[in-house]
């Protein structure tokens, strides 16, 4: 663990960190035991300090705390460690519902759900490297993760005609079904993707930052829920 460590935490925990710098943080997290124990800590301090204020009038902030909190904030940009005490004293959760309009366009293109049904539910995720699907398209599963409601979700990413898409689908009475499902663009100079169009929020990170009840499943907890078809 290093400073830049403790920020990237801290802003994951913030809902600060988005995009391919989300992603990369969720990859380590399934592959590094130390970093998932920092982030369980920090997000047990969250929890403490949001209870200990949850009664009514705690909202009446004092002016001279508002001061001292602000002081502190500029004090976190200095000292990264800081991060996560500061910002569970302002945490305020909210939840997210995403309606994709966008996807009526280029819906036609993509595999059926049973086909996707297929991979979700006996894919390992990995980084890198594609599963064949049978029309031609290229899917691969990214991290898996249980969602607040107790479904278990996986991240996954597409590649169909000529176009790259990214999605979460989450599994209830045994079927995958697709909760949000983003476009993507390679950018350029990089491997990484972006969400199609510059003003496009990223709605998987989002998603997941919203629902997910804690973080992504190692491998080898992946692997144990495949054997047991996800029981």
């Amino acid at each position: 663990m290093n400073e830049h460590d403790y920020e990237l935490l801290s802003q994951y925990l913030d809902n600060e960190l988005h995009g391919s710098d989300a992603q990369a943080l969720r990859e380590r997290l399934m592959a590094e035991p130390q970093l998932r124990a920092q982030l369980e800590r920090m997000r047990n301090v969250n929890t403490t300090i949001s209870d200990t204020f949850e009664f009514p009038g705690a909202d009446a902030v004092p002016q001279h705390v508002v001061d001292m909190l602000g002081d502190a904030a500029a004090r976190r940009r200095r000292h990264p460690a800081w991060g996560f005490a500061i910002a569970a004293s302002l945490v305020a959760a909210t939840g997210l519902l995403l309606a994709p309009d966008w996807r009526q366009a280029s819906e036609s293109q993509l595999p059926g759900d049973e086909v996707l049904a297929q991979m979700l539910e006996h894919a390992p995720s990995r980084a890198e490297g594609w599963e064949a699907l049978p029309d031609g398209s290229q899917f691969r599963p990214l991290l898996s993760f249980q969602s607040n409601s107790g479904q278990w979700c996986r991240e996954y990413q597409l590649s169909s005609a000529g176009e790259t898409w990214r999605g979460v689908a989450c599994r209830q009475q045994d079927a995958w079904g697709t909760a949000v499902l983003q476009p993507e663009i390679l950018t350029e100079s990089t491997s990484d993707y972006r969400p199609a169009g510059a003003a496009n929020p990223d709605d998987i990170a989002s998603f997941i930052d919203s629902h997910a009840a804690d973080i992504p499943l190692s491998l080898e907890q992946e692997a144990q829920l495949i054997s047991t078809n996800w029981q």
